[in-house]
């Protein structure tokens, strides 16, 4: 019996291209296991910050309206203080000419 084994030499080149081959196979299969998972993680980082980026708008839209309605209220306060501030220089100005005629 025979310890060894033994290869022909035609074989042989043939041997080492299948060995290769089989090692960059399942490297490649490796890596794309890896790019699947780092896909799958990025994947739900995305639908995080999608989600985070919706509730930012909301805020930013409550914002937008909150300070459209103070400025608002402060144009009518404006306008009311004009009206007041014609009304009190009228009412001065018939006080002094009532005094005047006096």
């Amino acid at each position: 019996m025979k310890d060894t084994v033994a290869v022909p030499t035609v074989l042989l080149p043939f041997l080492i291209t299948f060995v290769g081959a089989t090692i960059t196979w399942g490297g490649a299969m490796a890596k794309a296991e890896n790019i699947e998972t780092d896909v799958k993680g990025l994947e739900s980082t995305v639908q995080e910050l999608s989600r985070n980026g919706l509730e930012a708008h909301k805020g930013i839209a409550l914002n937008e309206q909150a300070i459209r309605q103070i400025t608002e209220s402060l144009s009518r306060q404006h306008a009311t203080q004009m009206e007041s501030d014609n009304k009190l220089q009228t009412l001065i100005e018939i006080m002094l000419t009532s005094q005047q005629t006096r």
